[in-house]
């Protein structure tokens, strides 16, 4: 599994996207090999003529599966597809996960607990970066709409008439900088945007 990921994390390069695409569809799936054969049937076809089984037989009561290919091209999605068929007959196949939401790397779980999820992380870290960034956003939110009603009610007691443009008036009656009032001004988002009518 190790591997796979690697490749998945490794340099970009044409197997590389390939294994990632494989392995987006595969996700999509469900994962549901059915479905994914029938959505893809390009996939199914290389499964049914270019790749075949073979047992590799242990010392205990254990046999391996392996995949082989039969008529092996040197092209980059036969050799992205023969790494997804190690993928689909690993028992561990729901421990590898990814990319995370934070850092983009693939990686393998410790427990298998595949999750069909907006958001996964790779790590503690990663997860702990993604809610920091989120929780500092919306606190500077927050703080921003705060200002803007506080801009916006000073700006509703503007008078046209007296020849003091909005923001010299805004920017006397609260302090904020002259910048700042000229960007509320112009926010392109309506909910950010400091209006002087009333």
């Amino acid at each position: 599994m190790k591997n796979i990921a690697r490749v998945l994390n490794g340099p970009p390069c044409p197997l590389r996207d390939e294994l990632r695409k494989l392995f987006a569809e595969y996700r999509a799936s469900g994962p549901n090999l059915i479905r994914m054969m029938e959505n893809d049937h390009r996939l199914e076809r290389k499964f049914r003529d270019h790749f075949g089984a073979r047992y590799v037989f242990t010392s205990s009561g254990f046999a391996n599966i392996e995949i082989v290919s039969e008529q092996f091209q040197h092209d980059d999605y036969h050799r992205a597809v023969l790494i997804f068929s190690k993928l689909i007959i690993n028992k561990d196949w729901a421990k590898l996960d990814g990319p995370c939401s934070w850092c983009s790397k693939y990686f393998v779980r410790r427990r298998r607990s595949f999750r069909k999820k907006e958001n996964v992380y790779c790590s503690r870290e990663c997860s702990a970066a993604a809610t920091a960034t989120a929780s500092m956003q919306e606190k500077r939110d927050q703080e921003y709409f705060d200002k803007l009603e506080k801009a916006q009610a000073v700006a509703h007691r503007w008078d046209p008439s007296s020849g003091i443009p909005l923001k010299e008036f805004v920017h006397k009656k609260t302090g904020f900088t002259l910048t700042w009032i000229q960007r509320a001004l112009n926010h392109k988002d309506e909910r950010k945007k400091l209006r002087g009518e009333k």
